[in-house]
């Protein structure tokens, strides 16, 4: 059993390599008793801070609105807790001006079962001064609450307007004792519309966001509602594509713009990724942008900070624990990542809030759950960011030297040179540089971690080399040998499929046809084979798991597949069909999110996926700098020591040829020619596409890729096929 009150002082296990010295964790708490207690919320305090949540662990019963006062170091000085015997909880705290405290949050109703919007105002002590209910026979609930400027609130969330069997997005203004002044909803009928976020505007209206299911192109859109003082809608915006996209945060940047954070099914490389918008103060993109990997990674708020950039706090499946992880990245003003951290030393933690403070720091506060334990205790993290005071450091000395008057420099050359534009220019480039710099020396500032932009292209961090993201340039790949591991092989085929899937001709043949190739041919230690009845959709999860048990850092693995593949638009997703997928429905299919994380948990040296289906292109969705290639052994072993997760696919995301020539698909047809014409000892992947691809396109409708496996480790090597 869990005490009332855990406190740990120890510095936090990263989950990413950061020094200590520049985000720096200053101090970490845990609060709870025997049963579930998550904070949701924080607000700073002279003293302090005020973290609210609910709790299980004490109260009436069910779940109650826990609100903790605590001191700058995070020691708890007193806490209340406030309801019914039903759940209640509070969402979100802040100060009313004075020297007291507002918390907006549900209360359930006994009887009915139904949620109300509550709102409670406490004094600096915690006791209740006054409450107010607003909602009907509902599940009302209120997530957000901004202080006004006339002394009052306003209250955002959702609410089901009489006469329609749905909610509407919220914004209720009430005065200073929560008395309500007016409300408006957002939306359409029949079909749930919610607010997260709120923001008061200069000309004193205000911005929800949210996400809408009535409106937008898919299930959920995010959804960003600008208003007039008196919730009069200005202008509305939706953001996103066929999968569900929600809107968590929102917050102000120093020059006028707005940061949405929230996260998104549509774009993006996995299950679920943040998703971070810049508007205008019109609701325009300046950019858009998606992080995360093959998992889950959830954006929950967003704070801007003074240097015109963001930091969002969240969670993350996709690094860390293989759990749920706490997740903080700092972007700048372009959604450039300026560094990223996970921090949590439990089986599951998750930031649901966020503050900027007065030291640049930041606090952030959550919850944590321990595998032993089982139950969630509120989490509350204080930490420093040195990193702006090391990089201006770095780019004043470094822009003192180029200052400078050369040898031989003219002063009106001298003058040009450091024009203000160029001086503006330089200082850009020092900024890339000093990060560079320390990323290369311990890590502290950057990662090789993939960036999405709205194109979903990788964006890589560096200097003036091209080659410094892919660690080329002190790579030691350069001056030793080719050691080569074990080679592997994943091979599946599949004609005679069961139910809905009509039979194919060339599917086996083409498989068994390349395992024989690379059998005589080229240097591999161990085949795994899987075809018609065998393919089924547990056999081949079997054999990517064994693959993540055993397969080693030194090793290769090519997978060939031969089959059936399909694209659902709606989800925006692609598919293997196994042979036991009798029906179209997706349940038995195997996504290509699915191969995704498992290529990531494959400790291979080189991956090469080769995929000879229908939309089989949609395993990529992205590119990377690669290697200029050079026939010469400085250039292989360089691609070789490089780890590398590469996939050629037979077309795009189009269906492909069955037929094609002497019983092989176009696309195996040539694959063999090629692997079997090879006179080089090395042959690398891209050598390989390189080669296949025009007589590929000249004899079929179809255009095969060769590409990056989105998220999956890649870092600019090749697949060597060795001859034996």
């Amino acid at each position: 059993m869990k005490q009332l009150l855990i406190v740990f002082l120890i510095s936090t296990i990263p989950l990413f390599l950061f020094s200590q010295s520049y985000i720096e964790t200053k101090w970490e708490k845990f609060y709870g008793g025997s049963y579930d207690d998550k904070a949701k919320s924080v607000v700073s305090t002279e003293t302090g801070f005020v973290v609210a949540g609910w709790t299980r662990s004490s109260g009436n019963g069910g779940k109650d609105l826990l609100v903790i006062n605590i001191d700058k170091e995070g020691n708890k000085i007193w806490e209340k807790t406030y309801g019914s015997t039903e759940d209640d909880s509070a969402n979100v705290v802040i100060t009313n001006g004075k020297d007291g405290f507002v918390l907006a949050g549900v209360t359930t109703v006994k009887e009915s079962g139904y949620t109300h919007i509550w709102f409670i105002g406490l004094d600096k002590n915690g006791e209740k001064k006054w409450e107010r209910m607003q909602g009907g026979a509902s599940l009302d609930c209120a997530t957000k609450i901004i202080s006004t400027k006339d002394g009052g609130y306003m209250i955002v969330g959702a609410l089901e307007a009489k006469g329609d069997h749905d909610r509407d997005m919220l914004a209720l203004k009430v005065d200073s004792k929560g008395n309500k002044e007016w409300h408006a909803t957002y939306g359409g009928r029949y079909y749930d519309d919610m607010a997260y976020g709120v923001i008061a505007t200069p000309d004193e209206g205000y911005i929800l966001v949210g996400y809408t299911k009535c409106k937008g192109a898919g299930e959920e859109d995010l959804y960003v509602v600008k208003t007039d003082k008196y919730g009069t809608m200005k202008w509305e915006k939706t953001f996103g594509g066929a999968g569900s996209d929600i809107g968590r945060s929102i917050s102000v940047t120093p020059d006028g713009r707005y940061i949405v954070c929230g996260t998104t099914r549509s774009k993006g490389f996995g299950e679920e990724d943040m998703y971070v918008i810049k508007l205008d103060n019109t609701g325009n993109p300046e950019w858009e942008k998606t992080f995360g990997g093959a998992a889950s990674d959830v954006a929950n708020s967003v704070v801007c900070t003074t240097d015109k950039g963001c930091v969002i706090a969240g969670s993350t499946k996709s690094k860390g624990n293989g759990k749920e992880n706490s997740y903080l990245i700092k972007l700048d003003n372009k959604g450039e990542i300026c560094w990223e951290r996970g921090f949590g030393k439990k089986q599951w933690d998750v930031a649901e809030s966020i503050i900027l403070l007065p030291d640049n720091g930041y606090l952030v506060l959550g919850w944590s759950e321990s595998l032993a334990g089982g139950e969630s205790d509120m989490w509350a993290l204080r930490i420093a960011d040195n990193t702006e005071p090391v990089i201006k450091t770095y780019v004043e000395k470094k822009l003192l030297e180029w200052e400078k008057k050369g040898p031989g420099e003219s002063d009106q050359d001298l003058a040009a040179r450091t024009s203000a534009s160029n001086k503006e220019n330089k200082i850009t480039e020092l900024r890339k540089d000093a990060m560079t710099f320390y990323s290369n020396e311990d890590g502290s500032l950057a990662q090789n971690t993939t960036n999405q932009n709205n194109n979903d292209e990788p964006l890589l961090r560096g200097g003036g080399d091209p080659l410094s993201g892919l660690n080329v340039k002190n790579s030691s790949s350069t001056k030793q040998p080719i050691k080569i591991g074990n080679y592997f092989a994943l091979i599946i085929g599949i004609d005679n499929y069961i139910g809905d899937w009509p039979k194919l001709k060339n599917a086996v043949s083409d498989a068994k046809a390349i395992e024989n190739l690379l059998k005589t041919k080229y240097q591999f230690n161990s085949f795994h084979t899987l075809y018609n009845e065998q393919a089924t959709r547990d056999n081949v999860i079997k054999e990517f798991e064994w693959f993540v048990k055993n397969v080693k850092t030194t090793d290769n693995l090519l997978i060939y597949y031969s089959g059936h593949g399909e694209f659902k638009q709606e989800l925006n997703k692609g598919y293997w069909v196994p042979v036991d997928a009798a029906t179209l429905s997706t349940s038995n299919f195997i996504s290509n999110n699915d191969i995704q994380t498992f290529l990531s948990g494959i400790k291979s040296k080189h991956t090469l996926l080769i995929a000879d289906a229908c939309f089989s292109g949609d395993i990529f969705r992205g590119k990377t700098v690669s290697i200029p290639y050079e026939n010469s052994d400085k250039y292989y072993a360089k691609v070789y020591n490089l780890p590398s997760r590469k996939a050629i696919s037979s077309g795009g995301i189009e269906p492909v040829m069955d037929g094609g020539k002497d019983g092989h698909s176009v696309f195996a047809y040539y694959l063999l020619k090629i692997l079997n014409t090879n006179t080089s000892k090395y042959y690398d992947a891209s050598q390989l596409y390189e080669n296949i691809k025009i007589p590929i396109v000249n004899n079929s409708e179809q255009t095969p890729n060769f590409n990056p496996i989105k998220d999956s480790g890649d870092e600019g090597g090749q697949f060597l096929f060795i001859l034996k």
